[in-house]
């Protein structure tokens, strides 16, 4: 991510934003996907872009799910330009994610992946 974009994109409480910063912890999590290139992830809270910032280029496409104006501003900035990058401006909470889904036909398969806060995880799963 662009240096610019870091002094706006603080974590906030009200969101449990908690930012992944340890790159092990990073590599550990896009491990857990095994992303192929054929591969259209879903990162759900995808934040500042530690892991999308991974996984754009290794798969087909990322489709992004952010609520925070703040982090939605910064991934546009970042990768907003990439054909290979969707984002949804969303709570992923009032997200339908069966309809997108059948949206495409390519999207029939879904992999899952975030740094959820501990209070929706439940919700979401």
């Amino acid at each position: 991510m662009r240096p610019e974009n870091t002094a706006r994109t603080y974590a906030k409480r009200s969101f449990g934003q908690n930012f992944l910063v340890d790159r092990s912890y990073i590599r550990r999590i896009i491990d857990a996907v095994a992303p192929d290139p054929g591969d259209i992830v879903v990162e759900i809270g995808p934040g500042r872009g530690a892991i999308t910032s991974h996984l754009i280029g290794m798969v087909a496409k990322v489709i992004a799910i952010e609520v925070e104006r703040d982090m939605i501003a910064a991934l546009r900035d970042e990768f907003g330009d990439r054909p290979d990058f969707e984002l949804i401006e969303q709570d992923v909470l009032k997200t339908d994610l069966a309809a997108l889904a059948k949206r495409d036909p390519d999207l029939i398969k879904l992999k899952l992946v975030g740094n959820l806060p501990f209070y929706i995880s439940t919700a979401v799963l």
